[in-house]
């Protein structure tokens, strides 16, 4: 057994007399002395987004294609899902928005109950959706959480135990998801934590894996487009950018990170997809994006590139972040750079050792000063500002 194991049992023991100190902290602001300090930050945060506990609305997610988390998890819940017959145990696995992607909960009875909590894929289980649970908790420390019964914000699942392990893509460090068990408090074990991050780790494994057949399918797919493509060519992805010559002079590695954000997000629910996107050099390009799979996982986006001139056949000049720049704080700067280099919400909370709510009102903020409407424009912005020194 795990050290975690009695401190696991402790905390479930606890569960129920807990309940009264989320009144404890809404009346005062204070922690109660039975409250753990990771619980009271994830109560606060969900006061601040709005939350009541008396109120239960769980969000559905956008349809989404399958993903390599999806794929890599697959094989270690079809393991692990025969034997969780008969215990009153479920299986999750979560992406890094929080959003059930799988669930293996065998038996007929738990399933009916997991459906009335919307517990169940295309369902949100974020912390600024329905305030903390062991999903939301994980997410945000990036460590195994425990969740018990009264430790959860909303009332309706106060009856309930469940434990999550962040899955890391071990190539970048970025947390991918989650892999979650949940029990009513009658089934729970204390060992449940344990078997979550034996389950992430093996996840894990698998995801470099995966990654490294996608890598390898938008590679290939780039090598045969390239032979017969006239001008300038890219392939992006999460985590590379190829380009061909022609490529060379009108895009750079610091364009990978917004090139990615419009082809993921305009590619999202289609194959193809067109736009007009400004680069961090000045230049204005025309990008025609399509969508390069491995067996129905995105491995990436083809990118077909056409620099526009002004009317006198010049390139467009370069435009400057502005004296707006000298509107933000120090810590909205820092916010800018770190959303600059590709990091959702949720990581540059992390990194920043702050609150996603935090994050989403420094952006707020950003956005409003520098007159900017995107992620994609808020990166060429701070690529100006550091190439002006």
């Amino acid at each position: 057994m795990e050290k975690t194991a009695p401190g696991a049992l402790r905390i479930m023991r606890n569960g129920r007399r807990l309940i009264w100190a989320r009144e404890k902290l809404f009346a005062d602001g204070a922690r109660p002395g039975p409250l753990r300090a990771e619980i009271a930050s994830s109560w606060r945060r969900s006061m601040a987004y709005g939350l009541r506990p008396d109120r239960f609305s769980v969000p559905r997610a956008e349809t989404a294609h399958a993903s390599m988390l999806s794929l890599a998890a697959a094989p270690v819940a079809d393991a692990v899902s025969g034997d969780l017959a008969g215990t009153g145990v479920s299986l999750f696995v979560s992406d890094h928005e929080a959003c059930i992607v799988d669930r293996r909960a065998p038996d007929a009875s738990l399933r009916a109950r997991l459906d009335r909590l919307c517990l169940a894929p295309g369902f949100r289980y974020g912390e600024e959706d329905v305030g903390t649970t062991a999903i939301s908790v994980a997410l945000s420390r990036q460590e195994p959480a425990l969740v018990a019964e009264g430790e959860h914000y909303a009332d309706t699942l106060t009856h309930m135990v469940c434990a999550a392990a962040p899955v890391t893509d071990l190539r970048t460090g970025r947390v991918r998801g989650t892999v979650a068990l949940a029990a009513t408090a009658e089934t729970a074990s204390p060992l449940m934590i344990a078997f979550v991050k034996h389950a992430a780790r093996e996840v894990e494994q698998r995801l470099i894996g995966a990654a490294a057949c996608a890598d390898r399918a938008l590679l290939e797919r780039f090598l045969r487009v390239r032979r017969q493509a006239r001008g300038p060519l890219a392939a992006v992805s999460a985590r590379a950018m190829l380009t061909n010559t022609a490529a060379v002079a009108v895009v750079s590695q610091a364009d990978r990170a917004l090139l990615w954000e419009w082809a993921s997000g305009a590619l999202h629910a289609v194959d193809h997809a067109t736009s007009r996107l400004r680069l961090s050099g000045g230049q204005t390009v025309t990008v025609r994006a399509s969508r390069v799979d491995d067996n129905d996982i995105s491995a990436g986006a083809l990118l077909y590139l056409a620099p526009e001139t002004d009317p006198a056949g010049e390139p467009p000049a370069v435009r400057g972040p502005g004296p707006a720049w000298d509107s933000l704080t120090p810590a909205e700067r820092i916010v800018a750079a770190v959303i600059a280099e590709g990091a959702t919400n949720r990581e540059a909370a992390a990194r920043l050792y702050l609150s996603r709510h935090t994050i989403d009102y420094h952006l707020r903020q950003i956005f409003r000063k520098l007159g900017v409407a995107s992620r994609v424009e808020l990166t060429r912005v701070v690529v100006a500002h550091t190439a002006r020194g």
